[in-house]
């Protein structure tokens, strides 16, 4: 069963998904009755009469109920009925509240660019896969986006793309290395997704002026996809791309790079204390105590691969015997479980 919050949390966020679909008659109460929370099987009959004889067309919130309609359907009672799940009166609750709640999380300044040029039939900045500070002034960072490359923004908002002169880039990890700012790295493609492929990681040795290849290339056809560049803590010689074909490491600064486990890797990180070891996440749990040279699964508490589409890990510093494993379920591509 699904915690209340879970459930909450994601009937707000796919209906919210609906309110730009277009509302020029009656027949369109589907939306509404989405929102509201009503059963799933009058939802969709509503549905079926609104678009009974009508092409569906880009932006309308056809798909999005297709969506809407496989991720809940298995997890109802065969009614439809979301009342038995007793989220209708809590939705309402959280709707009600919704603006009170997102403002009182801190103190947050926006700093994304406030203006952008768009024909999408949802237009926007789109998504941000990665950010990583200078390590000697906080106050400069870089982003790396899906297909718009990397950008470099400072405290008061501004904002520099630093792959112009690149083709169409995605970038999914960054490296900046503390004994000297002006080297960067990325790991390029876009991991979530696929918008763009990997054509491996590039160095800058100026800023992000200029790029280079280093010694791990891909062609963009053999479709690679990064999912995160990380160096070892404190040692940016050694440093780890985990993509889609496998974990590589370089012992050299990027010069040469070799594999270390064949799998698709979503997540790394280290052991705080000690970056020998480490954890890596693909659809199971991997650990580490050499530098990532040998790997070793943990299956013993663990869900079964075959169920498992992706793990995120995560350590804490004040806590360094704990780890953190969050699985995500093949199935329905969502919550699996939190280890």
């Amino acid at each position: 069963m699904i915690s209340r919050i879970v459930r909450l949390s994601l009937i707000v966020a796919l209906s919210i998904a609906f309110n730009f679909a277009p509302q020029t008659t009656s027949a369109q109460n589907w939306v509404e009755m989405m929102q509201n929370g009503e059963n799933l099987y009058e939802v969709e009959e509503a549905f079926n009469t609104y678009w009974e004889g009508k092409t569906p067309g880009k932006g309308q919130g056809h798909k999005q109920f297709l969506r809407w309609k496989a991720f809940w359907e298995p997890r109802l009672y065969p009614s439809g009925d979301f009342e038995a799940l007793d989220t209708r009166s809590y939705f309402k609750q959280i709707q009600e509240s919704q603006e009170n709640q997102l403002r009182d999380g801190g103190d947050w300044t926006e700093l994304g660019l406030d203006s952008w040029a768009s024909i999408s039939y949802a237009p926007g900045n789109g998504r941000v896969n990665i950010i990583e500070v200078d390590p000697l002034d906080p106050t400069t960072y870089y982003v790396g986006t899906p297909a718009g490359g990397i950008w470099k923004g400072t405290g008061n908002g501004d904002w520099t793309p630093l792959s112009d002169n690149l083709p169409t880039l995605g970038v999914s990890g960054i490296v900046v290395t503390d004994d000297n700012p002006q080297k960067i790295f990325i790991g390029t493609g876009d991991s979530d997704g696929f918008d763009t492929y990997s054509m491996g990681v590039l160095v800058s040795e100026d800023g992000g002026n200029s790029w280079a290849t280093s010694g791990l290339t891909f062609d963009l056809e053999t479709n690679v996809r990064c999912h995160t560049l990380k160096a070892k803590p404190g040692d940016y010689s050694v440093m780890y791309f985990a993509s889609t074909t496998g974990l590589y490491k370089t012992v050299n600064g990027g010069s040469t790079w070799y594999e270390v486990l064949n799998a698709n890797i979503r997540d790394i990180d280290f052991k705080p204390g000690n970056p020998e070891v480490m954890y890596a996440g693909s659809d199971r749990f991997w650990i580490s105590t050499d530098g990532g040279e040998n790997w070793e699964q943990e299956v013993s508490q663990l869900p079964n691969p075959s169920g498992i589409e992706r793990v995120a890990v995560a350590v804490s510093e004040d806590q360094p015997e704990y780890i953190y494993a969050l699985y995500a379920n093949s199935q329905f591509q969502a919550f699996e479980a939190l280890y």
